[in-house]
């Protein structure tokens, strides 16, 4: 990942949205709203196994 295009833009909107997730019990809660940020932002969702 290039850096440099992170400096001097703003925080919103955001373009990817990352989420840990260890498959426990409120892993479900937390995957419905890491979706629901990214199509409110237009932005992708990236999924990490933890």
């Amino acid at each position: 990942m290039d850096l440099s295009k992170l400096k001097r833009r703003p925080s919103y909107p955001f373009e990817t949205i990352a989420v840990a997730i260890s498959f426990s019990p409120s892993c479900l809660p937390i995957l419905l709203e890491a979706k629901r940020l990214a199509d409110v932002c237009g932005a992708a969702l990236l999924l990490y196994d933890t």
